[in-house]
């Protein structure tokens, strides 16, 4: 975010990068109703995880990383930060499991400092025992350069770094829904998180959902969904729970 370490405070602020974006009040192509997201119980050890209607949403994240051979403790190393993920009806019947992660590459030098450091640009999401021609998701995220010092990130802001970049596609039972940013808060990446606060969902070119982040707490948010399942209620929901959740890479602390 995605969010995941995803996300904290501040004020919204409309984006005019987003021109081909819909609007903050964008016009429904099919009736819907607004979700908040709430406790869940029957997580596992170390999940975090919220319930949505009748869907329940957990998820854990972890970085990985393989240090290459260090010369005077400087030297470079690669890294992963994954998410592992599992969608369940409110009775916990499992509807989807997988894992999804976000490549990176660090170089660490002689005094703990980290630079150019860069994510893969990619979002990508794997789904356990479900066929891949009918169930994928990726969202492409921009590459950012940035140096750390004593646990604190400073982004750097110029180009290429554009958030007009951001997209996210999902083929879901095998119909393809498509999300971008709603708005931008750019005061965010004073605290060190991605300034994204919302996305839009569509299907076939027409708005079906949308998901709002909570501007105070990380993985919290509202959800506009279908109310019919025949207009992908099941599919939205878990596409704005992924959103909700994916890592923000550039935040000192994840919250998954």
């Amino acid at each position: 975010m995605m969010k995941i370490s995803l996300i904290a405070l501040a004020l919204m602020a409309p984006v005019s990068a987003f021109a081909d974006a819909p609007a903050a009040d964008t016009a429904f192509a099919i009736p819907t109703e607004v979700l908040p997201t709430g406790k869940a119980t029957g997580g596992k050890f170390l999940e975090g995880g919220f319930s949505v209607g009748a869907y329940k949403f957990f998820a854990l994240n972890y970085t990985t990383g393989d240090a290459s051979i260090k010369v005077f403790g400087a030297g470079k190393q690669k890294t992963r930060n994954v998410t592992k993920f599992r969608f369940l009806k409110s009775d916990d019947t499992v509807i989807a499991s997988g894992k999804c992660l976000i490549r990176g590459e660090e170089n660490s030098s002689v005094f703990g400092f980290s630079v150019d450091q860069k994510n893969s640009g990619l979002y990508k999401c794997e789904f356990t025992d479900l066929a891949a021609a009918d169930y994928a998701l990726e969202v492409v995220v921009p590459q950012f350069a940035a140096t750390s010092v004593g646990g604190f990130m400073s982004i750097e802001k110029d180009e290429p770094h554009r958030w007009d970049l951001v997209k996210a596609h999902m083929r879901y039972k095998g119909v393809d829904y498509d999300a971008v940013p709603t708005e931008l808060d750019h005061k965010r990446e004073a605290f060190h998180h991605q300034p994204i606060v919302g996305y839009i969902i569509s299907r076939e070119g027409k708005p079906v959902g949308r998901v709002d982040f909570d501007a105070n707490w990380p993985n919290k948010g509202t959800m506009t969904v279908p109310v019919a399942e025949a207009d992908g209620r099941e599919a939205v929901i878990f596409f704005a729970s992924e959103l909700l959740v994916m890592p923000d890479v550039y935040a000192s602390s994840q919250a998954f």
